[in-house]
């Protein structure tokens, strides 16, 4: 995964945390740019998918 590069392979699982680690930033921010990115379509969450 390579989310700054745009290498995200479509349906990848990624966790908020990788995200925030990678870019060096919060889990808040990152929740707060994933339901921006939801509202317009560009990204879909998959809740509770890697719990198990």
């Amino acid at each position: 995964m390579n989310i700054a590069r745009l290498k995200l392979a479509p349906g990848e699982r990624i966790r908020e945390q990788t995200i925030a680690d990678g870019l060096g930033v919060s889990r808040s921010s990152i929740r707060e740019a994933i339901r921006i990115l939801e509202k317009k379509g560009w990204w879909r969450s998959c809740l509770g998918a890697g719990r198990g």
